[in-house]
């Protein structure tokens, strides 16, 4: 067996110091050919979190570490001022977290890891809301390793923080949440890297699948308001809606598979009529498209905008709406029985199709809610998802598209719904 004992105790400690460094960093990056010169970024703010950690753990006398400090904030004030003259600029964020760098790496050094991590971890979150909140210019010129590598970095801080056991009678547990935003941020990623490798100006079938792994109900709003300004695609944006839809369901499958694998099987049979029909109306508009108007370069392709899936806003309103379904399911199967998780599977399904599935799936795997109210739970919840698509395509949509992509999507629903009619009805005549 392999020893480790000749690692020195300090390393773990480094490298904490270097993540938190290399966290903040990465939001603070600066674009690139930007015309201000700060001294913060990737390339800086880790050196400086191993800094303070060295100045703390090899001299520990706080005399040497608030030497260092000072003589830092003074580099830091005299390049302030500099940009200031030239630019203009009087924000001090950067400024700021060059000085909590150091700071964090200094208490990593004390022996104490959890509230550091915890500060990096909301002062990455409060630096992405500044971002987004000016102007968009740093999400703009952020590429997407950039923003791939804040991602794992920060999953890999969380899941170091969160605690792993269950809080209240509802057995809530945030390591367990945060691993179900893990799994869906994952399955989103697939489909986002699959449409960025097929080009800039993407088939649009191709939009439709690899979209349909991140959100079918996005893909179906950017579709139906495209098809204002390209009506000359709209056998083509019917297409994707609906194959976008059918996609959803294996999805859906795939989360199933992953988190309670028990469960594939009977979801597996009430989902696959729904899917056959999907994959059918999908091949035959494609077909007839291909028939009708030989694919030129502007018909076959154009540029559907999709935002990154990693995201941190979005990754934590998922977390947050995972972890009330989960509590909701449980408070409303007491109460109200099955019949009261359907009717909330189909409201919430309409937020968000996948929080319901993994909460069902999670709760089934903890034998909390019985094989047929889950697999119907998440059944319905894709009917509602599948009923806002309808609603979108009916408001947004130009006139053109409208009546197919309704027909398809009426179709899809028509068949799932008598799916779900077919359990119903062989389970009560099982009673």
């Amino acid at each position: 067996m392999l020893s480790l004992e000749f690692i020195p105790t300090w390393t773990i400690s480094l490298m904490l110091a270097l993540i938190i460094g290399l966290l903040i960093g990465l939001e603070q990056d600066n674009p690139p050919n930007s015309g201000n010169r700060h001294f913060s970024g990737i390339g800086t703010l880790p050196l400086i979190a191993m800094g303070g950690f060295m100045t703390m753990h090899w001299w520990p006398s706080q005399w040497v570490f608030l030497l260092g400090l000072a003589v830092l904030g003074i580099l830091v004030t005299a390049v302030f001022i500099r940009n200031s003259i030239i630019s203009g600029s009087t924000g001090i964020t950067q400024e700021v977290s060059i000085l909590l760098c150091w700071l964090l790496g200094g208490i990593i050094a004390t022996g104490e890891w959890v509230a550091p991590l915890v500060i990096a971890v909301v002062t990455t979150l409060v630096l992405g809301i500044r971002s987004g909140n000016s102007g968009g210019e740093h999400r703009k010129t952020a590429s997407d390793m950039t923003i791939l590598g804040k991602f794992v970095l920060l999953a890999m801080v969380a899941y170091l923080i969160l605690p792993n056991q269950e809080y209240t009678p509802l057995n809530i547990n945030p390591r367990q949440i945060w691993s179900m935003i893990l799994l869906v941020t994952g399955i989103a990623c697939i489909g986002y890297f699959g449409m960025r490798a097929a080009g800039q100006r993407r088939h649009l079938m191709l939009t439709a699948l690899f979209g349909g792994l991140i959100s079918s109900t996005a893909i179906t709003l950017a579709l139906s308001r495209l098809s204002h300004t390209r009506p000359d695609l709209s056998t083509s944006i019917v297409t994707g809606i609906i194959a976008a839809s059918t996609v959803m369901f294996l999805r859906l499958l795939l989360e199933v598979a992953i988190v309670q694998p028990a469960l594939l099987p009977i979801t597996m049979v009430l989902f696959l009529p729904t899917m056959l029909t999907g994959a059918w109306l999908a091949w035959r508009n494609h077909s007839n498209m291909m028939r009708a108007t030989p694919p030129t370069s502007s018909t076959r392709h154009t540029d559907v905008p999709f935002s990154n899936p990693l995201d941190l806003v979005t990754v934590l309103q998922f977390g947050a709406l995972y972890g009330l379904l989960f509590a909701l399911v449980q408070l409303t199967f007491s109460h109200y029985g099955a019949m009261g998780v359907y009717a909330l599977s189909l409201i919430a399904g309409i937020v968000s199709v996948d929080a319901v599935t993994l909460s069902m799936a999670q709760l089934h795997a903890s034998g909390g809610i019985p094989t047929a109210v889950v697999v119907l739970g998440i059944t319905l919840a894709a009917v509602g998802n599948l009923l806002i698509k309808l609603g979108m395509v009916w408001g947004l949509a130009d006139r053109t598209t409208t009546a197919p992509a309704s027909a398809g999507l009426g179709a899809i629903i028509a068949v799932a719904t008598v799916s779900v009619g077919t359990i119903l009805l062989l389970a009560w005549r099982a009673l």
